[in-house]
């Protein structure tokens, strides 16, 4: 999950909600955006203990501290483990929030199929 190319997930002109893959990526943006502040806290927190930056202080060290944050918050999302944005996915639908569709095993989302009943 890149927090390079984020998209924005909004209600399209013609009304209709955002499909569940919308929904998805959107919840998965949300969780690394939060993980990358949790993780600049604490090298924050580290670095001032330390006396100085974890990485290195001058030209470009605050450029190297964003890049070490926003890899390790895309590590760490990319395992699935945290569960912020399935959390975030499931109230979204619960609210009605999600457009129709049904979920394939790996997560994903897949139209949905004529006679499937909607998702609750």
């Amino acid at each position: 999950m890149s927090l390079d190319g984020l998209t924005p997930l909004s209600k399209p002109a013609d009304g209709q909600l955002p499909s569940p893959k919308q929904a998805h990526a959107a919840a998965e943006q949300f969780e690394a955006l939060f993980l990358q502040r949790i993780v600049q806290s604490m090298r924050e927190g580290a670095s001032s203990l330390t006396g100085g930056s974890l990485l290195g202080d001058g030209p470009g060290s605050d450029v190297r501290e964003s890049w070490f944050d926003s890899m390790m918050a895309e590590h760490v999302a990319s395992t699935g483990r945290v569960g912020l944005a399935e959390v975030l996915y499931q109230d979204w639908q619960r609210a009605g929030k999600v457009g129709p569709g049904t979920e394939d095993p790996d997560g994903g989302a897949r139209p949905q199929e004529a006679g499937d009943e909607p998702q609750e």
